[in-house]
């Protein structure tokens, strides 16, 4: 930034030297031709100056407000939600595409506290998180939550939060950036459940082979002691052989 002084002090010494010359003058007094003329091409060259440096200043003026321009077409084209809140947590102006995704107009997001679109549950946990942003311990925080938009439908969104500083360091504004990934953590809770099932069956699997396996090794038995008889028995009758043999 450039101070009006800074502006004004080339004039105010030829605003003087003028001033003194007049005087002079006035009284009677004359001045040097030298002097009057290194006078004159000094004012010729500052004005000169100055003139330069304002068509500088008007092409830098043009330029910034071309970016302003294109960033703000940039912001309210951009396909996710964003938003300056203060400090209040009350939001100051939000694009297009946070009142698409909030299902709320942005004349009536503006002003609103950015807690009305939260559960009560999520209340602490955002604030919490904010505080620590607020507090300078962080640069910027993100988390997802569960919000409620003005329908009453729910949306999950992934949200990031940046504190903008002044010079000074005094904090001015939450810029907060929110992302619609309902999708995805359906697709992940999706997962999970098919985890868990995949798991259950698993563990029928093992319940049915342990069984299977102790089925068959109380059968193996029964037919390994019977066979045995039938091989070792010296006594046994035909009548026995034969219920032996249909045992197994």
């Amino acid at each position: 930034p450039i101070d009006l002084w800074q502006i004004a002090l080339p004039w105010t010494v030829i605003v003087a030297a003028a001033t003194t010359a007049l005087v002079v003058v006035l009284r009677g007094g004359r001045t040097d031709q030298f002097q009057t003329e290194l006078a004159v091409a000094m004012a010729a060259l500052l004005i000169v100056s100055e003139v330069l440096t304002h068509i500088d200043s008007l092409s830098m003026v043009v330029t910034s407000r071309r970016s302003e321009a294109m960033l703000a077409e940039v912001i309210a084209q951009a396909p996710i939600g964003i938003a300056r809140v203060d400090r209040t947590f009350k939001i100051i102006d939000a694009n297009p595409g946070m009142a698409q995704l909030l299902r709320d107009p942005t004349d009536v997001m503006v002003g609103s506290t950015i807690a009305r679109y939260l559960r009560t549950d999520d209340r602490a946990f955002a604030y919490e998180k904010i505080g620590a942003l607020m507090s300078e311990s962080v640069a910027s925080i993100q988390a997802d939550n569960l919000m409620i938009r003005a329908d009453a439908t729910e949306v999950w969104v992934h949200w990031t939060s940046t504190a903008v500083r002044s010079s000074t360091g005094e904090l001015e504004y939450f810029l907060t950036t929110l992302e619609d990934v309902t999708a995805t953590h359906e697709a992940e809770e999706s997962a999970e459940a098919n985890l868990v099932m995949l798991e259950r069956l698993n563990e029928l699997k093992s319940e049915f082979l342990q069984g299977v396996t102790y089925e068959f090794k109380t059968a193996l038995m029964e037919i390994n002691g019977s066979s045995e008889l039938i091989r070792d028995g010296d006594g046994l009758e035909a009548s026995e052989v034969k219920a032996l043999a249909g045992d197994i």
